[in-house]
């Protein structure tokens, strides 16, 4: 678990981490209208690609995790991924080229996106190609590969970001440098499988199509489908509502959002393919234990992580992106909350979906978007980029909890929740003494300080004791078992 969870994190943090930081060089050498419209595209990119990838990456780390050792099997599966992926992107990218006007200027009233949302298109097929190979890879459990794939990715998004920026292309060379690294390495990707798929191809006469599969994945694609609504709901309707400068100045605050839900994606996806052999094993006690271990390990890094965007968000985006983003720092106050519910939750978020209760999970997640977008309509007109992280924050709570329901009813996994409510209860009493006392850390090193004690903190509260003893054993060998001293 734990080589699969540094592989997964390796995997996941240098794509994150490059996204990440292109953004914050973006906003501050484009400038925050540039970041907003950066960030817009990059918002119905997401869209368009969990369409046209139709869940089969998820359809083929669950299904592949399922099949044990049957070879030929698995290389079939790749070989039928592929080709729906590759035509679903290929159509949804003729959709968007169609309609990228009537959305650029008829409903984000902004000419510029026109442009930016054609490359968008053209990157959509080879973009769920990788999609589907990164899947089967995850299946396989070989995340070595998939580690490799992301680390090259992610190098060539950087470098042709930073060279189209600084030779004057601007927002569009941002976007291009982003987009076209990820379309052409997944079709790169799809060479490094060329066994599995000539295996795959071993039999000509069956069709390219695979009826659970694209079932599966049209559930995947539906429930993907509303946690971007629940996602990118913020982003969307402010640049519907208000101008592309609001939408990037939200963007910077986003930015330590996404830092915080970091660790739980890593985790899970070093646990999904985990999650589907206990249960089709029918391990119920293992899983239930596998959950709770891993919920609590992600809360001891998440939580401070979180509490330090609450008490020194104003010095982060500072620091970070300059002061022209220090209006920010509200939002981001507000977001933490939602961050630190999810932040943690996302670890098991495919629980539901990967013990095949795929419909209760669509119907908790369209519950959760259906929220987020009544309260971003009615919290954005008023209170602009604060009511969009306080819709974002009870929308991403009342997700938490809906699922977790839905868990304990569907699956009879106990969740164990009461000490990380208890840990977040206490953090918030700190961060609203500390904001009340007027002690927020102006420098990033009482930034740093904040994140060190609550980190200190969180281990204490939520490590289990055995785990403690071994610790304090490590760091302090002379209690370990020997010869009492008399008293």
């Amino acid at each position: 678990m734990l080589r699969d969870s540094v592989r997964a994190g390796v995997g996941l943090l240098i794509p994150a981490a490059t996204h990440l930081l292109l953004r914050v060089y973006v906003g501050r050498m484009l400038g925050q209208e540039a970041l907003g419209l950066y960030s817009l595209t990059f918002a119905v990119y997401s869209f368009a690609l969990v369409f046209g990838s139709l869940g089969t990456g998820a359809g083929l780390t669950r299904h592949v995790a399922s099949l044990g050792g049957s070879s030929r099997g698995k290389s079939r599966l790749l070989l039928v991924g592929v080709a729906q992926s590759v035509a679903a992107g290929g159509a949804v990218a003729l959709i968007l080229s169609l309609t990228a006007r009537p959305l650029s200027i008829g409903l984000f009233d902004s000419g510029q996106l026109y442009k930016l949302l054609l490359v968008a298109a053209a990157a959509l097929p080879g973009a769920a190609a990788g999609k589907a190979v990164l899947g089967y890879l995850n299946g396989e459990r070989r995340l070595g590969l998939y580690a490799a794939i992301t680390i090259v990715q992610s190098t060539f998004v950087a470098i042709c970001t930073m060279v189209l920026v600084r030779t004057g292309f601007g927002v569009a060379g941002a976007i291009a440098g982003l987009l076209a690294p990820i379309s052409v390495t997944g079709l790169f990707s799809l060479a490094l499988l060329h066994r599995e798929i000539r295996l795959g191809m071993a039999e000509p006469g069956r069709p390219l199509f695979s009826q659970g599969l694209l079932q599966f994945g049209l559930f995947i694609t539906l429930i993907n489908g509303v946690g971007l609504v629940q996602g990118y709901t913020d982003t969307l309707m402010l640049g519907m509502f208000l101008t592309e400068w609001e939408v990037g100045a939200y963007a910077a605050a986003i930015l330590v959002l996404e830092a915080i839900r970091f660790p739980a994606a890593a985790a899970r996806m070093a646990m999904t393919p985990r999650i589907a052999a206990l249960w089709t094993a029918g391990e119920v006690a293992r899983l239930t234990h596998l959950v709770n271990r891993s919920t609590r390990t992600v809360a001891i890094i998440v939580f401070p992580l979180a509490f330090t965007g609450m008490v020194g968000g104003g010095s982060l985006l500072h620091h970070m992106l300059g002061q022209s983003f220090a209006p920010s720092s509200t939002a981001l106050l507000l977001l933490m909350p939602g961050g630190m519910a999810m932040g943690v939750w996302a670890t098991v978020g495919a629980l539901l979906s990967n013990t095949g209760h795929v419909r209760a999970a669509f119907r908790c997640s369209l519950i959760s978007a259906g929220t987020n977008v009544l309260f971003n309509t009615l919290l954005i007109p008023p209170l602009g980029i604060e009511g969009a992280a306080l819709a974002t924050t009870a929308s991403l709570c009342l997700g938490c909890v809906l699922q977790a329901s839905a868990v304990h009813q569907h699956t009879g996994i106990r969740l164990r929740l009461n000490r990380l409510a208890l840990t977040a209860g206490l953090l918030f009493a700190l961060a609203a003494t500390v904001g009340l006392a007027g002690l927020p850390p102006a420098t990033l090193f009482g930034v740093a300080a904040c994140w060190l004690f609550t980190s200190v903190l969180c281990g204490v509260m939520l490590l289990e004791r055995a785990t403690i003893g071994q610790i304090v054993h490590r760091l302090h060998p002379r209690t370990r078992s020997g010869p009492s001293l008399p008293s």
